[in-house]
């Protein structure tokens, strides 16, 4: 999104023909969290800041960064359910059956790969993560979906 205040309007296009979205970098604080919620009446959003830690530091220097969330509309409430999210706030998981198969939904907000061991750690733990969730449910499919910030490849 680059932003929730710059994306607003975009987003709802794209609750007139989705109904399920999910997004990152919202660059919202936990306080500003429920703004997801006014955006339509017609949708539930779960959501998770990547500032925290930012935030629990003092005062908050730079542009805001990261945070994940998924927005589900009211007409699939039971068909969908809210399972987690990631401290660091770039994973979120959504479990949705369907016709009698589940599956899990991570949205993820992967780092810039800028050759640094931090890149290699907070990849390493977007997929810990995911594992985590996933060992739970071990007979359920999943998807990874998201922002994955670098070139997928079969290499």
């Amino acid at each position: 999104m680059h932003g929730f205040n710059n994306s607003w309007l975009y987003l709802q296009e794209l609750m007139q023909n989705y109904q399920i979205i999910f997004v990152q970098e919202r660059w919202l604080s936990s306080s500003k969290l429920s703004y997801l919620n006014e955006v339509s009446s017609d949708y539930v959003a779960y959501a998770v800041s990547g500032m925290n830690e930012a935030c629990s530091t003092g005062l908050l220097r730079g542009r805001p960064f990261g945070g994940v969330a998924v927005l589900c509309h009211f007409t699939i409430s039971n068909c969908a359910e809210f399972v987690g999210a990631s401290d660091d706030g770039r994973v979120i998981t959504l479990m949705l059956e369907l016709n009698a198969s589940k599956f899990l939904l991570f949205g993820c907000y992967f780092p810039c790969d800028d050759y640094s061991s931090d890149f290699s750690n907070v990849v390493s733990a977007v997929l810990g993560y995911i594992e985590s969730v996933a060992d739970e449910y071990p007979s359920i499919k999943f998807g990874v979906l998201g922002d994955f910030n670098f070139e997928c490849n079969k290499d």
